[in-house]
């Protein structure tokens, strides 16, 4: 009986162990735009349970160089949206830093913009007057940006109308 519950014991600890061992999964483009129709239709209290995950890979994605950086960001995008949508206006606002903070490593001006105004909503819901002046300087950059180049791809004029 000793001697089963030896084997039993090695059998559960080779299976954890197997699976602290484990690769964590990636976070793809479809993970993202997973959880972008989640927010899309409403769905927020699935999407609340399937954030974390996603939190999780962004953290690691945003490592990955620029590809990386932009759907990490992407990703705390998109939790700042979902904050503010619950009411948590701290939460939303920290989010949207990390995001800033990430499509700045990416260097996707569309990225920036969607970053940009996340930080928006939470900065003009600050405090009882709000920090609008902060809020529109903030998506005037992101638009000027956009707006740069001689000719912006219609990726940027659709972000650059979004920020205006």
């Amino acid at each position: 009986m000793l001697a089963a519950g030896a084997a039993l014991g090695a059998g559960a600890l080779a299976v954890s162990t197997a699976v602290w061992a484990a690769p964590a999964p990636r976070l793809s483009a479809g993970d993202v735009a997973a959880g972008r129709r989640l927010f899309a239709a409403g769905a927020y209290t699935r999407l609340d349970q399937v954030l974390p995950p996603l939190l999780e890979a962004a953290a690691r994605s945003a490592e990955r160089g620029p590809a990386g950086a932009a759907l990490a960001a992407d990703v705390w995008v998109l939790a700042s949206q979902l904050a503010v949508k619950q009411g948590a206006t701290e939460a939303a606002g920290a989010y949207a830093a990390q995001a800033g903070a990430t499509a700045t490593r990416s260097g996707d001006p569309v990225v920036l913009a969607a970053a940009a105004r996340a930080a928006a909503t939470p900065l003009r819901r600050t405090g009882r007057t709000g920090r609008t002046d902060e809020a529109l300087h903030l998506l005037h950059q992101a638009r000027t940006h956009l707006m740069a180049g001689a000719r912006p791809t219609a990726a940027e004029l659709e972000a650059a109308g979004m920020a205006a």
